[in-house]
């Protein structure tokens, strides 16, 4: 039986903001860059990319001060306490705190300049510094995410493992709320256009999340047994169970609903379709932050 204090209760929830606001800043930001017209509906996504980027750094920030909190166990006035701040800051939670801080003001920043190009003549030069900040914030969340848990211990090759799963999962799931709804602002031809491109790279990230995702389950676990016979196994397979509806309903966005928006169909069962997907990936980052937060690894336990 899981012992849960009320911190874990505090540090659960906001992580599963801090994944919820990385996935939308990122999906945001994706789908404005695939999107550019018309610029109403540019400026819409970057501006819930911006919101969900500030989200991102201040729950970063809130998670170094809740784990303060959680270690004082002195009430609300422990989230401050000077001797458990300094002790903290100076570790592996300081360290991720402060990487996925920067993560979110890159993407922040990444979102300023799309937002420039909207509304100003632009250069070869300010693209290349718009994808070189985008690329800084990607590669500061991915790697992020190998900074503490039970994935610290792994192998070298864990981190760029855990990094493409994080950016790919994230790039997926976040991009589902602009493009339900790209189903009610954009005209048929565009959301055609946009679906398809979104399906080509869509089929890319599902290779490299399920070949990372793979080989970081052989990595955790001891034996296959352990998904049924621990709760870290338990949790882990209801969260497979919920990627392969994912999977399923992509499969149907992208070889039934997507073609149809060609005849000018199908654009009310594709919002259906993809409000599912955001419902089934919603409970994905649960899953994922109960996990993180409160279970571990038979291997790492023992």
């Amino acid at each position: 039986m899981l012992d849960i204090s009320t911190w874990d209760i505090v540090a659960l929830a906001n992580k599963l903001l801090m994944y919820i606001s990385g996935a939308f800043a990122l999906g945001g930001l994706s789908i404005a860059l695939m999107a550019s017209k018309p610029l109403s509906f540019r400026r819409y996504l970057l501006r819930y990319a911006g919101v969900s980027a500030v989200v991102l750094s201040v729950s970063a920030t809130m998670s170094f001060f809740i784990q303060v909190g959680a270690y004082a166990d002195n009430g609300l006035s422990g989230l401050w306490d000077p001797d458990f701040t300094a002790i903290l800051w100076d570790s592996p939670i300081g360290h991720q705190a402060l990487t996925r801080s920067l993560s979110g003001l890159l993407f922040l920043l990444g979102t300023g300049l799309c937002w420039r190009e909207t509304a100003a003549s632009f250069t070869a030069s300010s693209v290349r510094f718009r994808n070189i900040t985008l690329a800084g914030a990607l590669l500061f969340y991915g790697y992020s995410f190998h900074q503490t848990g039970h994935t610290v211990d792994l192998p070298n090759i864990a981190v760029l493992l855990i990094a493409v799963h994080v950016i790919a999962i994230s790039w997926w799931l976040g991009s589902l709320y602009p493009l339900w709804r790209s189903c009610h602002m954009l005209e048929q031809t565009s959301l055609h256009a946009l679906m398809t491109r979104f399906g080509q790279l869509a089929a890319w990230a599902v290779g490299l999340l399920m070949f990372s995702g793979g080989y970081l389950l052989f990595l955790l676990l001891a034996s296959p047994p352990e998904l049924i016979q621990t709760n870290y196994g338990n949790v882990l397979l209801t969260k497979l169970i919920f990627v392969t509806g994912l999977l399923s309903l992509a499969a149907l966005n992208k070889w039934r609903l997507t073609p149809l928006l060609a005849k000018g169909q199908g654009h009310l069962a594709l919002a259906r379709s993809i409000k599912m997907e955001l419902t089934l990936g919603l409970l994905i980052f649960l899953a994922t932050a109960v996990l993180a937060t409160w279970l571990s690894p038979a291997s790492v336990v023992a």
